[in-house]
């Protein structure tokens, strides 16, 4: 792990970092141009109510909490929450739960460095392909380190397979959440949860963004120097519509697949509410990412 990473304690003394990079202006510039999260996805407020009242997503949270991701003390938040996205939305499109790896995606978008990754770039290697953690080859098996970030770290044999596997998880192009306006970013953000599509996003976390307060995330003063998954939502009505529900990836993970177990965690399970109003927050240095689902190779 990178020295320069920043250390957060959770509160059972594990010790986590984050790792979202905030894009330069000619970075961002980049996207421009990528499909935007338009009004023909948008809902009435009667549908997303429907869609998530009576807390539907503390049904989402019982569903996905086995596979909450630890990213530990790799910086690779950004790659864990585009996996997180990629497993919820084949867990909703009917296809096979497949432990998909965070550090081969990491791998591909750090620029050969621990220290982060851009949202755009993770979105953008999704459409190439996620490799299983587990891989087999010539009657051999392998499993992905969860805690590598370089491609030199894996045997070069198990690199290719790697890279074949992967062709098999593929995402379609991600749309860009419409961030330039308040109004139109509560509508998109809403219709896409009320839709159960996936919204890859930034914010910031501090010291003491480690302990929820009354069920929601903490968050700090900055451009935004983590990532994590929107994967649901709690119906609040009046302005504010839809709070956010966070998928994090810093445990408690139940199983070694999916990252160190043993911890506490963060949050409730991995999860917490945010407000609306905080979810916006970091949209002025950051595009968010709908994940609207997977391609199935026939």
């Amino acid at each position: 792990m990178s020295d320069e990473q920043e250390i957060f304690t959770l509160p059972d003394g594990s010790r986590v970092v984050a790792g979202c990079v905030a894009p330069t202006p000619a970075e961002r510039a980049l996207v421009a141009d990528m499909p935007v999260y338009g009004e023909e996805f948008y809902l009435e407020a009667s549908d997303i109510e429907k869609s998530l009242r009576g807390d539907v997503y503390k049904q989402m949270r019982k569903r996905r909490q086995a596979w909450v991701l630890n990213q530990a003390r790799l910086g690779k938040c950004n790659a864990s929450a585009t996996v997180n996205a990629s497993h919820n939305r084949r867990d909703l499109d009917g296809l096979p739960h497949i432990v998909l790896s965070d550090c081969y995606l990491y791998m591909h978008i750090n620029r050969g460095r621990d220290q982060g990754s851009l949202l755009q770039d993770g979105m953008e290697w999704a459409k190439r392909g996620l490799a299983p953690r587990k891989l087999n080859s010539n009657g051999e098996a392998y499993t992905i380190p969860h805690d590598i970030y370089l491609k030199n770290q894996m045997p070069e044999k198990w690199y290719k397979a790697a890279q074949e596997a992967a062709t098999m998880y593929t995402s379609f192009e991600a749309y860009k959440l419409p961030v330039g306006d308040y109004r139109t970013f509560k509508i998109a953000l809403a219709s896409a949860l009320a839709r159960d599509h996936q919204v890859v996003h930034a914010w910031h976390v501090g010291n003491n963004s480690m302990r929820l307060q009354n069920g929601y995330a903490v968050q700090g003063n900055g451009v935004g120097n983590h990532a994590t998954l929107f994967h649901s939502g709690k119906w609040v009505g009046g302005d504010d519509l839809v709070h956010p529900d966070i998928e994090n990836s810093w445990g408690p993970s139940s199983d070694p697949m999916y990252g160190p177990t043993g911890s506490q965690g963060w949050g409730e399970n991995g999860f917490g509410l945010f407000t609306m109003q905080n979810a916006f927050q970091c949209t002025k240095w950051h595009d968010f990412w709908v994940f609207v689902g997977n391609k199935v190779r026939e």
